[in-house]
């Protein structure tokens, strides 16, 4: 056989696999897939494994988000306990009451509040509200329904109180403080205003009105019926007053303004004494001080007879005076008091001073 065929034979017989080859080849492809195979269950197990963390990971915040929560709800249970605790010791020292009742429109109400300010209101409601504080004490607040008592725990102080009530219109009112103010507004029934050394502010009042202050001052803004005002040492003002007037204070002022009465009596010791208002056919009249001055202002028509004195004064008056019989003016140096007519009423107008002057004005002039 030539050369170049054998060599062929040759590289063909190399070139042909073997029966032991084949084999060897298909238990490496069968080794790659079993360690594929392993490679990915062990690549699902670290998965598995992953996710197993991640789900206990957030389990265990959740679980502490939970025990945060019940902390905080706990510490807020606390927090509210004290603070109610805080509030219960509070009310021990301080009193306060926000309370409504049902309440008679001509019932009787009793107001008391010996170290703090009143103030009373009165509606067209048949009910009373009631709202009233105390820095130091306990409140009593007791009601039948046609009676009805505020004031200071029984043998409990009362400082720096305020007690505020809206009232029916119609009650029968005794309020009284010591040291505070008091505010009384449109109460018609009877009203009796009581203070020691606080002002007292009445409006809009009803039927009869008693006041009385130790060492505040009064001032009265509408009455329709009688006013029986009284200050130790207090000046007192009355406005729009449409009944009887006796008002009497030792060392402060009167001021009467837009007075209709038929019965008044002022008197002061030791201040200045103003009447505006109109003059009733037999109507009396009394204004006396002891060393302040007089001041009347009258309609141009009035009618009435006048008596004006003073000791250590002056008489001026805007209207002619016509002496009646008896009239007589000393001099300066003695006490000077005049006696006369004015127009046609029977009214009688006296006005007496010690040391001040007497002055009369017509309506619209000084």
């Amino acid at each position: 056989m030539p050369r170049p065929i054998v060599l062929l034979l040759a590289a063909l017989a190399l070139a042909a696999p073997t029966p032991g080859s084949a084999q060897s080849t298909a238990a490496e492809r069968e080794q790659e897939r079993v360690e594929r195979a392993r490679e990915q269950e062990q690549e699902r197990v670290e998965r598995a494994r992953e996710l197993e963390r991640d789900r206990r990971e957030r389990e265990r915040e959740r679980a502490q988000e939970r025990a945060e929560r019940v902390r905080e709800q706990a510490e807020e249970r606390r927090e509210r306990e004290r603070e109610r605790e805080q509030e219960r010791r509070e009310r021990e020292i301080a009193g306060a009451l926000d309370t409504t009742v049902t309440f008679d429109a001509r019932g009787t109400v009793n107001v008391s509040c010996p170290g703090g300010d009143v103030v009373v209101t009165g509606t067209d409601r048949n009910q009373i509200v009631v709202k009233a504080r105390t820095e130091r004490g306990a409140i009593r607040f007791v009601s039948s329904g046609t009676t009805a008592t505020l004031e200071p725990a029984a043998n409990r102080g009362c400082s720096d109180a305020h007690f505020e009530l809206s009232v029916p219109a119609g009650v029968h009112l005794v309020a009284s403080t010591w040291s505070g103010s008091l505010i009384v507004r449109g109460v018609h029934g009877d009203v009796e205003a009581h203070a020691q050394s606080g002002d007292i502010d009445v409006s809009d009042a009803g039927d009869n009105l008693e006041v009385e202050t130790l060492s505040g001052d009064i001032t009265v803004e509408g009455v329709r019926g009688a006013a029986n005002i009284h200050s130790l040492s207090g000046d007192v003002s009355l406005n729009r007053a449409r009944g009887d007037v006796d008002v009497e204070t030792v060392s402060g002022e009167i001021g009467l303004q837009d007075v209709v009465a038929k019965q008044i009596r002022a008197h002061s010791t030791s201040g200045d004494l103003e009447f505006a208002g109109t003059i009733l056919s037999a109507g009396r009249y009394e204004f006396t001080t002891h060393s302040g001055e007089i001041r009347l202002t009258l309609p141009a028509n009035v009618g009435a007879q006048l008596s004006l004195s003073t000791f250590s004064g002056e008489i001026d008056s805007a209207f002619p005076i016509t002496l009646t019989p008896g009239a007589h003016g000393i001099g300066a140096s003695q006490a000077k008091k005049l006696n006369f007519s004015l127009g046609q009423g029977s009214a009688r107008i006296m006005a007496e001073t010690f040391s001040g002057d007497v002055t009369l004005s017509s309506t619209g002039q000084r």
